[in-house]
């Protein structure tokens, strides 16, 4: 599968669920590119390994939503604990996606360690997620994705795909302006304002 087509069926089916969503690395630009104006998307830049956390934090925070964070295998190689995180705080809404080609794609296309031998759908399942599931096709993808989903999590996907060239081109986005995004995201999900959501 191509980094590309699967975040364009990932960006569509949050957007048409209103889904809380959270893209980091390297989905960033192309999901920035397909939606800009998002008002339920954040796109994370500059802080590798951390997207599954602040994406449990957004299901902990807003549990009436749904919440997808997509990541790379190398930011979760990052922070494995986060797994363990994840699969004890049992946030139901949450799912975790993770983009798997063995590379840290953003550095020069680098394997990651375990590149060979790591299970992360394996790893997803003895932390604690209560579903674990790898997808290698996108007609399969495209065909299941919202079912998994909307399953009572946390759930964890797994997409192989195939080995690309690093983007090159990156939104002008400043953590200040990721943190006004965040506190409308939650303003919004709650039907409350910047204020009440911790401003």
């Amino acid at each position: 599968m191509l980094r590309e087509e699967v975040i364009r069926i990932l960006a569509d089916v949050c957007r048409k669920n209103q889904y809380l969503s959270v893209a980091t690395m390297q989905a960033t630009p192309v999901w920035h590119a397909l939606d800009p104006e998002a008002p339920l998307h954040i796109d994370m830049l500059g802080c590798m390994g951390s997207a599954s956390s602040l994406g449990l934090g957004m299901a902990l925070g807003a549990p009436d939503k749904r919440v997808v964070t997509v990541d790379g295998d190398g930011c979760v190689t990052m922070q494995l604990a986060t797994l363990v995180t994840i699969g004890e705080a049992r946030a139901r809404n949450y799912t975790l996606i993770v983009m798997n080609n063995g590379l840290y794609e953003t550095s020069g296309n680098q394997p990651i360690p375990g590149a060979a031998t790591a299970d992360f759908v394996a790893l997803a399942q003895a932390s604690g997620f209560r579903n674990s599931t790898r997808i290698d096709d996108v007609d399969d993808l495209r065909a299941r994705i919202a079912t998994l989903i909307e399953a009572e999590g946390p759930n964890f996907i797994a997409l192989n795909i195939d080995r690309a060239s690093a983007c090159k081109s990156w939104p002008t986005l400043s953590m200040r302006d990721q943190i006004q995004v965040m506190r409308r995201t939650f303003g919004g999900a709650h039907g409350g304002s910047e204020q009440s959501a911790g401003a």
